[in-house]
């Protein structure tokens, strides 16, 4: 027998999966399923008597609210735009460009060297920035033209920027 919450659950993820073939936009269709549900849990726990587990009282938003601006106002994240201007100067002086022909040199003898290239420029880069964002658009920026003129495949190659953009989160000083 399944309990409330995990009924909530289930209706949740169904309405879901519905509401994605009517064609509204995903951010709102979470944004409403999740608040409607969550009314359905406060009223359904304050009324009905059902066990919904998380949300039991209408105080919970509160420190939702306070944990989005908590996250909203770190300052940290002000630096994220700084890390793709560095990326773009990086690409538009032709630094970073040296470097992945260096790269390429050292590593086309080998089958998929470009690819092992832009994944040590990715570690290089996430290292020195720490931020996905930063380094994916950097990747993207300079080694997709490459890899597309050396024949990669579209899907293989924005597989390997992906990869190696998102090392940012495994290599100090990882922000986000």
């Amino acid at each position: 027998m399944l309990e409330t919450y995990e009924f909530l659950v289930i209706a949740m993820l169904g309405s879901f999966i519905l509401l994605i073939f009517t064609g509204f936009p995903v951010a709102w269709i979470l944004a409403g399923l999740s608040i409607v549900f969550s009314v359905i849990g406060i009223l359904s726990s304050e009324y009905l008597d059902w066990d919904t587990y998380y949300m039991t009282d209408w105080r919970i938003y509160g420190t939702i609210v306070q944990r989005i601006y908590a996250q909203m106002s770190n300052w940290v994240l002000v630096a994220l735009p700084m890390f793709i201007f560095m990326g773009l100067m990086l690409e538009r002086s032709g630094v970073a460009e040296k470097l992945m022909v260096n790269f390429v040199n050292l590593f086309g003898r080998f089958r998929g060297g470009l690819g092992v290239a832009v994944i040590l420029i990715g570690i290089l880069f996430a290292a020195s920035t720490g931020i996905v964002g930063a380094s994916v658009v950097l990747l993207a920026m300079l080694s997709m033209p490459v890899m597309l003129e050396q024949k990669y495949s579209p899907s293989f190659a924005s597989g390997i920027v992906a990869s190696s953009g998102t090392l940012g989160i495994l290599i100090p000083p990882a922000l986000c």
